[in-house]
């Protein structure tokens, strides 16, 4: 697949009869399908369910499913692949055609957002996927596609590369995809984002590239949604959120309908987006639930954080952990960040996302106490509600043990550390301190603070012991109303 008009050319010119008629026309029609055109692969498939009799070779079956495929049209390719893996060579994955009918299923499934079960394929036929197979560029490709929608992101740039050199000499449509999967990663990752306000840098105008401009004219369900994502990306970098949510809202659907579910979840993921910078608060609840059913029937944590931070851009708990899923989602953790005081380098669409759910959610927060200049996992006080954050997200209501929380609030306010006497005359309203009448009681409070609010109290990281005093340990924030 480097010259399609060049294969055209020659398989064309083979015999239109004969023992390799039949695989002729699978060939031609996938090619055909390749440029966006529909008739052929439909033509061929008639021809074969009008002759019954006549015998049709795996392989050529294979090529039809193939450009099925490429048409989006999954459910036709998926019943001649059907055909094919029932057969007793079709059922042995040591076989040729046995491995590029489970390679093909295998994309089938993560299109269809079926990562599981796409991945139980591919571990069936990595072991015959080594170099130097033709099938590897594919399983290298189609695995990093599902590490990335699910959120495995470790060592993903290194596969990436390996994907990428290994295609660009075999099969040019692998390789723009693997391209765009890169570009995906490394957008999600940068430091600073790469700008998205032209369509021309969108990871789908990668993916398209490869083609040419014939099959824009008859792009297949897929492409559409590819371009209307693009579309409503640029929208939005460009602050026309209503813009973006029509684009989103319609490749959402059209996803949908062609059982394209990887594409649905990145499509009503910006229709979040959309829906947050338009101000649309009463109706992003429902959004930001049908896109978490889908990362959960999908099995992706990515999709799960980017539908909870929405949804949670006032609670500094679930922001904490947010944030810490760099490896994750880094897209959502660099607006967690953002949310939580820090300042992450950000694209366009990350400034307006956060810059609307700040001021929407009138939430504030200080980091009080810093170990140094970077971005740490740290934990709270939320003045709002008296409530005690922690970095693994968990929460401690204190509203109503009011002693507990001034001590805290005294031990905050001080810098992060006081004396027995600081502690005692502020949290308790002493004139004096005496330590035979209050080191008792303010060892008491410590004893109970540390079991509220440490993993371990025997080990305490959160409350500390010093010479004269408490101090507080490790990153510390403080979460205000705005104004």
């Amino acid at each position: 697949l480097l010259d399609l008009e060049g294969a055209r050319v020659t398989l064309e010119a083979l015999p239109g009869s004969g023992p390799f008629a039949t695989r002729r026309d699978a060939q031609l029609a996938y090619r055909a399908a390749l440029m966006g055109d529909r008739a052929p692969a439909d033509r061929v498939l008639g021809a074969w369910r009008a002759s019954p009799a006549d015998e049709v070779p795996q392989e050529a079956m294979l090529d039809l499913a193939a450009a099925f495929e490429a048409l989006g049209r999954n459910d036709a390719a998926d019943e001649l692949l059907e055909d094919v893996l029932a057969t007793p060579r079709g059922g042995q994955a040591s076989l040729l055609v046995a491995r590029r009918a489970l390679v093909l299923r295998a994309r089938i499934r993560l299109e269809a957002g079926e990562l599981v079960e796409a991945a139980a394929i591919l571990d069936l036929v990595r072991p015959y996927s080594r170099a130097p197979s033709l099938l590897r560029p594919f399983v290298l490709e189609l695995d990093a596609g599902r590490a990335l929608a699910v959120g495995e992101l470790e060592g993903l740039e290194a596969r990436l590369d390996v994907a990428a050199r290994e295609a660009e000499p075999v099969d040019r449509r692998c390789h723009a995809r693997v391209s765009a999967l890169a570009w995906r990663l490394a957008s999600e990752r940068a430091t600073p984002p790469p700008s998205i306000a032209s369509i021309d840098l969108a990871p789908e105008a990668i993916e398209l590239a490869w083609l040419t401009g014939e099959s824009a004219e008859s792009a297949t369900a897929r492409h559409r949604v590819h371009e209307r994502i693009a579309a409503g990306r640029a929208a939005l970098a460009a602050g026309h959120p209503g813009r973006a949510l029509e684009h989103a809202d319609n490749a959402a659907r059209e996803a949908a309908l062609a059982e394209q579910r990887l594409l649905q979840a990145r499509a009503m993921a910006l229709g979040c987006d959309a829906a947050v910078c338009g101000g649309l608060w009463s109706e992003l609840p429902d959004r930001a639930a049908a896109l978490a059913d889908l990362a959960g029937w999908m099995g992706s944590e990515r999709w799960r954080a980017c539908a909870e931070l929405v949804l949670s851009a006032d609670d500094p708990s679930t922001l904490e952990r947010l944030a810490a899923e760099e490896r994750v989602a880094p897209r959502v953790a660099r607006r967690a960040r953002a949310l939580l005081g820090g300042a992450p380098a950000m694209d366009e669409v990350d400034d307006a996302v956060v810059g609307a759910l700040r001021a929407h959610s009138g939430l504030r927060v200080e980091t009080v106490l810093a170990r140094g200049a970077g971005w740490e996992a740290g934990w709270g006080l939320d003045d709002r509600v008296q409530r005690v954050w922690t970095s693994a997200g968990a929460g401690v209501d204190l509203s109503s043990r009011a002693l507990l929380w001034r001590v805290l609030v005294t031990l905050l306010e001080g810098g992060g550390t006081a004396s027995k006497e600081e502690l005692v005359l502020a949290a308790w309203d002493e004139r004096e301190y005496h330590p035979g009448r209050h080191d008792a009681k303010l060892h008491v409070s410590i004893r109970k603070l540390r079991q509220t609010i440490e993993d371990d109290s025997s080990r305490p990281e959160r409350l500390l012991t010093t010479d004269t005093g408490y101090r507080l340990g490790g990153v510390v924030r403080r979460a205000t109303r705005a104004g």
